[in-house]
């Protein structure tokens, strides 16, 4: 009788053994996969916003230099005027924060003219224009250039 229920049980163990130690299925679909991989979540996080309203402030004709860039629920520009029109610069960072307010409601938006946040966020733009970022930093810089420029007001 032992021998019996010892090859039974030596049967089964190995049996055991053998499907655990199987191969993934390489063959598998990759919708099964629960977790979103990186490339996915920095094709949501396009620039496009920021794109769009730089070309809009940059066609602004006292405008010489233009700034930008968001993450998923964050915008932050920054634009430059000519020197005369210097004076004229409380009046258009009220306008154009009024309209980015107002095409994006659902992003939290900074609009600057300070020249330390320009350059900050001029180096934001180098780093996602030559994808040497990643998106966590990204949003570290951003989340950065927020808070100096609540310091500022």
């Amino acid at each position: 009788m032992t021998g019996k229920y010892f090859k039974k049980t030596l049967l089964s163990l190995s049996l055991i053994f053998l499907l655990g130690c199987q191969t993934p299925d390489v063959n598998k679909p990759k919708g099964t996969n629960k977790f979103q991989s990186l490339t996915a979540v920095e094709e949501e996080m396009s620039q496009d916003v920021s794109n769009e309203l730089k070309k809009m402030i940059g066609d602004h004709e006292r405008v010489t230099n233009v700034f930008a860039a968001n993450t998923f629920n964050k915008l932050v520009v920054g634009f430059e005027v000519r020197q005369r029109d210097r004076f004229r610069l409380k009046k258009l960072k009220k306008q154009f924060s009024k309209k980015i307010e107002k095409m994006y409601p659902m992003l939290e938006t900074v609009v600057t003219t300070d020249k330390k946040l320009i350059w900050e966020l001029k180096k934001i733009e180098e780093k996602i224009n030559n994808e040497s970022a990643t998106v966590n930093e990204i949003q570290r810089d951003m989340k950065k250039i927020i808070k100096l420029s609540k310091d500022e007001a």
